[in-house]
């Protein structure tokens, strides 16, 4: 008797027997291949079929490995064919091949297409027509492939997280990893590790593994909103009939993500990432509760008094000064006729860049220079001495507006338009507690980036993906508890062929 039959013949279910066939594939390939692959390109492969096997015991663990790797994307990369393929990129793809693998196993694939995948599908369609007429190929699909990963995250997310639990494991996952950022940053601001122009007085600005401190900021700023909330507001209202045991871990690893990503916020001094979590945290405090619009109305009324007095010149000069400071940042003007130095290089630069791409949209006003060409484009327009393109026009929607045209930019507002129509409808459907936190922590976090993305562009370093799990998580929050149960009834229903495992 044969192996294989005799291990037929000790399992009369045949198909739990074929479905240990993707891991002891993926096994034998993965020991064949990593025999000839560059040390640190194998350890990469061995993290990946790690990543495929836990994804094929439990899908949504995989879904937290990917949100535990978002911010380490820019460690390592793989050049394919003049594409820089990322290490979230390809777990993002073999986590979509697990999903697709257990669909087949299964003969049935878990998919939810909502109406704002709809509109994610319509915008990447967009994109891709925009790569007609881009000059850099390459550039132009590794554009694309970003928003391809948003849309394919996405659908992961809303069709495999539908319950509580792996919706609780996949947030703990998002506040593990900043932990892991908030840790580093700490570690580069006060022992000076990194370059020498990060330098502030005796201290360094923290910049984690993302190279630079803005994108950084705009990390911790996309996780501290979600943080705040579970924090401070998901135990209000409870509905959850055991919410000490479900809820107290994650609450207090939400209070030790507040601290945190505050703290590295301001270690990486930047100004843009600071206005982007402030709004952001004024915006949940003002949703929560009456009480918190009604001191976030009192806030806004000091706010603009101190505008009035400082434009009265009735404000002490050292307070006067620091606000022109603010006002010199919205500014706009002619970086042709400033002259440079150290305290105002980098607004000069930014503004240098915005320049550079409005030129770019008024010589292609409706479709742009092509989806991810700014840097490609940017030498037939920079203004002297600017001639580093930075890779982008730290200005997502200027950066929109010269890639992808008026009509690139104006699908772009009706996009993110969409997602904060979805985040107001699902924050009215949440039940109180853990869903009701969850959708406020989501709107602050898409306030936060929508803040940033005036001075910066955070669709890179695989914020992309962390955004999609962002949409995911905001899209599920509305769910009511009595409409999962039904799902789970009907899934009861299929427990021969699903294993007796929602997914």
């Amino acid at each position: 008797m044969s192996a294989f039959t005799y291990v037929l013949g000790r399992h009369r279910n045949t198909s739990s027997v074929l479905s240990w066939g993707p891991p002891l594939a993926a096994m034998l390939v993965a020991a064949a291949v990593i025999a000839f692959l560059p040390l640190s390109l194998a350890a990469m492969a061995v993290v990946g079929v790690m990543a495929v096997l836990v994804s094929l015991v439990r899908l949504e663990w995989g879904l937290c490995l990917l949100a535990l790797a978002v911010p380490f994307e820019s460690l390592k990369a793989i050049e394919l064919g003049g594409l820089s393929v990322t290490f979230t990129e390809v777990l993002c793809g073999l986590l979509v091949l697990a999903w697709l693998g257990q669909g087949a196993i299964h003969r049935r694939l878990p998919l939810h297409f909502t109406p704002l995948a709809l509109g994610l599908t319509l915008f990447v369609a967009l994109a891709a027509a925009s790569v007609g007429v881009a000059e850099n190929l390459s550039l132009a699909l590794k554009e694309l492939l970003r928003w391809l990963e948003v849309l394919l995250v996405y659908l992961l997310v809303v069709s495999l997280a539908r319950e509580r639990g792996p919706q609780r494991l996949l947030v703990g996952a998002l506040f593990l990893a900043a932990g892991m950022e908030v840790l580093l940053g700490a570690y580069q601001f006060f022992a000076r590790v990194g370059p020498p122009s990060f330098a502030f007085g005796s201290f360094l600005r923290a910049y984690g593994t993302f190279g630079q401190p803005n994108p950084y900021a705009g990390y911790l700023a996309m996780v501290a909103p979600l943080a705040y909330a579970l924090a401070v507001f998901s135990g209000k209202g409870q509905a959850d009939p055991h919410p000490r045991r479900e809820l107290d871990w994650l609450r207090l690893l939400a209070w030790l993500a507040l601290g945190g990503t505050v703290a590295a916020s301001l270690m990486s001094l930047s100004r843009g990432g600071w206005m982007g979590l402030a709004v952001a945290l004024v915006l949940v405090t003002a949703l929560a509760s009456r009480r918190g619009a009604v001191l976030t109305a009192l806030g806004l009324v000091v706010l603009a008094a101190l505008a009035v007095l400082g434009l009265s010149d009735l404000l002490p000069a050292s307070i006067a000064s620091r606000l022109s400071i603010v006002g010199d940042y919205f500014g706009v003007f002619d970086v042709r006729t400033v002259v440079l130095t150290p305290e105002n290089w980098a607004l000069v630069e930014r503004m240098a860049h915005w320049q550079a791409a409005w030129l770019m949209y008024e010589d292609h006003p409706l479709f742009g220079v092509g989806i991810g060409n700014y840097a490609a484009a940017y030498p037939r327009y920079f203004l002297p001495p600017w001639q580093d393109p930075l890779g982008h026009a730290h200005n997502l929607y200027l950066n929109m507006l010269a890639e992808m045209g008026a009509i690139g930019l104006a699908s772009y507002l009706l996009l993110i338009g969409s997602w904060f129509a979805l985040g107001l409808a699902s924050l009215r459907r949440a039940e109180p507690g853990f869903p009701r936190a969850l959708a406020l922590g989501c709107l602050g976090i898409l306030t936060a980036s929508a803040v940033h993305n005036v001075f910066d562009n955070l669709l890179v370093h695989g914020l992309n993906v962390h955004l999609a799990i962002i949409l995911g998580l905001l899209s599920l929050s509305g769910l009511r508890r009595l409409q999962i149960g039904r799902e789970l009834s009907w899934q009861e229903q299929n427990k021969a062929r699903w294993r007796g495992r929602y997914h």
